[in-house]
């Protein structure tokens, strides 16, 4: 399985990209033609897919015209992952484990480091790996597989988009996450979709992610930020509640 980074404005300043030139993979950066010159100087060693316009500034759309043009399952990873190993050596570990739980579902993830602590005591071993967990929020670091997503309604959604993915993951054959591995992200300042998403793009996807999925995601009050935007609303989603429409 390929991986495949979507990326804007971070060339030579990818957080992500120091760590996979040696992860055992194919690496694609997914970027649009006016940077293609400035990610081919600063990462000789990756591939690349030029994006077209009408994805640009629409994460939903993006990531459905990266999977309409890579038909086999692949491995998502934003520009920005920070990993950490736990059950496995590095990151040829990580990308065989997740590689070996997509043989059983539509999407199989590394956990974020923010919620180890909670949820590693609930997960069991499965499928060779030591610490694993179905049907849970997953983002950032996953496999996927595009045949499972046609019907996913990501070109709704400018952002929160990676909810929907999730949802849709665990209605068709479910999810796995693993924390034989753990991420956190390490932001550059400049570049990615903090460049162009702003509060009323966050209001909007929030709204129509909410109208899309009411059994399960619930627009609430928080003093948190929204894609950091400080918003005073977010999003619970019951994930307990979704249920594999198909297995």
């Amino acid at each position: 399985m390929k991986v495949i980074v979507p990326t804007l404005g971070r060339a030579g300043r990818s957080t992500s990209m120091q760590w996979l030139e040696n992860c055992g993979r194919d690496v694609v950066v997914a970027v649009h033609k006016d940077e293609s010159r400035a990610y081919k100087d600063a990462y000789p060693w990756a591939m690349q897919m030029v994006l077209p316009d009408t994805v640009r500034r629409h994460a939903g759309k993006l990531r459905r015209h990266i999977m309409a043009r890579h038909k086999e399952p692949f491995f998502f990873v934003d520009d920005d992952i920070s990993p950490r190993f736990i059950h496995v050596k590095d990151a040829k570990g990580m990308f065989v484990v997740l590689e070996r739980h997509m043989k059983k579902v539509s999407m199989a993830a590394i956990g974020k480091q923010i919620f180890s602590n909670g949820i590693i005591p609930q997960c069991v071993p499965m499928n060779g790996d030591k610490s694993a967990i179905r049907n849970k929020f997953a983002s950032t670091v996953y496999g996927i597989d595009p045949g499972k997503f046609t019907e996913c309604p990501l070109d709704k959604l400018v952002v929160y988009e990676d909810v929907a993915l999730v949802i849709h993951s665990i209605q068709h054959g479910g999810n796995i996450v693993s924390f034989s591995a753990t991420h956190t992200n390490k932001t550059p300042p400049e570049g990615g979709c903090n460049s162009w998403r702003t509060a009323d793009i966050v209001r909007k996807s929030l709204d129509e992610l909410v109208r899309l999925y009411p059994a399960y995601c619930k627009k609430i009050e928080t003093r948190y930020t929204a894609h950091g935007h400080d918003l005073g609303v977010g999003v619970r989603v019951s994930w307990s509640k979704i249920k594999e429409i198909d297995k």
